[in-house]
């Protein structure tokens, strides 16, 4: 069974609610098999991120049209990778794809390698930095909320910063066909780096924005650069979060 379309399960409802009780009441740390949806049968550890990824209802649009473009791009880039869920979706698509992983935390980044572990994934590669327009030790500030931590020149940490631009210069065979970019607000100065290589290679992006000026700014830079852009979560493009560019 696949619930991922029934409206009556979805955690707003009281079925979907009571669906979710006895999830909530298993330990953290626990390791699950998820149990409907594109990720059906992975495991993912309880308490990493959203308890609807192990009922199988997660970011269910995105990640249905996400899945859709897997299969024809052999190398993803997962910008923001946090506990890594886009990386098993597309590996779920492309087992023989190559993934490339961004992601600044270390709590993050423990729980990526974890998850790929648990579910015998070996072809990717994790990169413990964030990425920008410039390259070195920056501010970072890590918030409450494992999925919000975000450069930061007032953060309360200091995290390595990568310029993806140089390193494709450095691994020519790592041009992603594919790209998930959600990087809390920095969207605009990851693209500003690579606007020149993706006006000539056309990744297909899939890009999530923070702030409404970041926002207006990717909208437009996109535009320069060729894109056609959809919005995912929303149906205005300059009202929504979520968007694909291709």
């Amino acid at each position: 069974m696949n619930i991922r379309h029934i409206k009556f399960l979805r955690r707003k409802s009281i079925f979907g609610k009571l669906l979710r009780l006895p999830i909530r009441l298993i330990p953290d740390n626990t390791v699950l098999k998820i149990f409907s949806g594109l990720l059906k049968g992975k495991k993912f550890i309880k308490g990493s991120h959203n308890i609807s990824i192990a009922i199988g209802t997660y970011e269910r649009k995105q990640s249905e049209r996400f899945a859709s473009y897997c299969a024809a791009s052999n190398c993803f880039w997962d910008l923001g990778a946090h506990v890594g869920y886009y990386t098993l979706l597309y590996n779920s698509q492309n087992p023989e794809g190559k993934t490339f992983a961004f992601e600044p935390s270390e709590a993050n980044a423990k729980l990526y390698h974890r998850h790929m572990e648990l579910n015998q994934i070996k072809n990717y590669q994790l990169f413990q930095a964030a990425v920008s327009n410039k390259e070195g030790i920056l501010s970072f500030n890590k918030t409450r909320s494992t999925v919000a931590g975000k450069l930061d020149e007032t953060g309360d940490t200091k995290v390595k910063a990568m310029q993806l631009s140089k390193f494709i210069e450095k691994n020519e065979f790592a041009v992603p066909g594919l790209v998930k970019m959600d990087i809390e607000g920095g969207e605009e100065n990851a693209l500003l780096d690579v606007k020149e290589i993706f006006m000539k290679t056309k990744p297909v992006l899939f890009l999530s924005t923070h702030g409404k000026q970041v926002h207006l700014n990717c909208i437009r830079l996109l535009t320069e650069m060729g894109y056609n852009l959809e919005p995912l979560d929303k149906p205005n493009l300059n009202d929504c979060r979520e968007i694909l560019a291709s």
